[in-house]
């Protein structure tokens, strides 16, 4: 069916030059929720899509967008899905720090499943892929961060760079997953995603959190669906900035 095929090619696609590995055929069996958001089952992800260690910009993507995930008030996330940004939401204020992730469930892990205090509702924000890359580009971590406030431009949009290790779904914050770090991304000045003017889309995934939560608790980690991750393909110019391994050239 139509909504099936989107799945597919959504999955399935690659940009020219992007090296990471294509989705095995048999993560192809997936669904999707909100209308947007293509999900599988954790352990087949884990065990043929995620490296085990280093630095990885994990995330689920297509030719032109790419999925990040934030927690908010129910008052907060209504806003944001009806009028497809942050700014002028009750509650939301533009003179904090505002923290994506692209790994559901480093999500997961920091809102407790949707059951925090003013972390209820759980977003989904597709962002325009050019607009994640010049994010990704504004990046520093807290140390060249400083360096760049004592001496740099008070209006530019600000980004904190933070590798946190990876989370299994039930580790409670103590049982890492491998040695692989998940990239966290602080945005304070980042006026054209507020606005709405960097974002494709924004869906609340709320319910398939309240339903994941369930099935983790009765059948553990083998009934569990996460959205589809897999590596964004990182240029060695940003692998740079963002402190990872500068993929090699290719061969010509």
């Amino acid at each position: 069916n139509k909504q099936r095929h989107w799945v597919l090619m959504m999955a399935a696609e690659r940009d020219p030059g992007d090296t990471a590995e294509a989705v095995p055929p048999a993560l192809l069996g997936t669904r999707l929720v909100a209308g947007c958001v293509a999900v599988a089952g954790y352990r087949q992800q884990r065990d043929t899509l995620w490296p085990p260690s280093g630095r990885h910009v994990m995330a689920q993507h297509d030719a032109g967008s790419v999925l990040v995930y934030q927690a908010y008030s129910p008052a907060i996330a209504a806003y944001a899905v009806r009028e497809g940004r942050l700014l002028g939401a009750p509650g939301w204020s533009a003179s904090r720090m505002s923290w994506v992730k692209t790994s559901f469930l480093w999500m997961m892990h920091r809102s407790g499943w949707g059951t925090k205090h003013n972390q209820e509702a759980t977003l989904g924000i597709w962002l325009r892929r050019e607009a994640f890359e010049r994010i990704l580009s504004h990046a520093r971590e807290v140390g060249a961060e400083k360096k760049r406030r004592d001496g740099g431009d008070e209006s530019r949009e600000l980004v904190r760079l933070q590798w946190d290790p990876s989370h299994a779904p039930n580790d409670g914050g103590k049982h890492l997953h491998g040695a692989r770090r998940d990239i966290q991304l602080g945005l304070k000045r980042a006026c054209t995603v507020a606005s709405g003017e960097d974002v494709v889309r924004i869906v609340d995934l709320s319910g398939f959190v309240a339903e994941q939560a369930a099935r983790l608790k009765s059948g553990g980690e083998a009934a569990l669906e996460t959205p589809l991750e897999r590596e964004y393909p990182v240029s060695p110019r940003l692998a740079a900035i963002l402190g990872m391994e500068v993929p090699p050239a290719p061969d010509h």
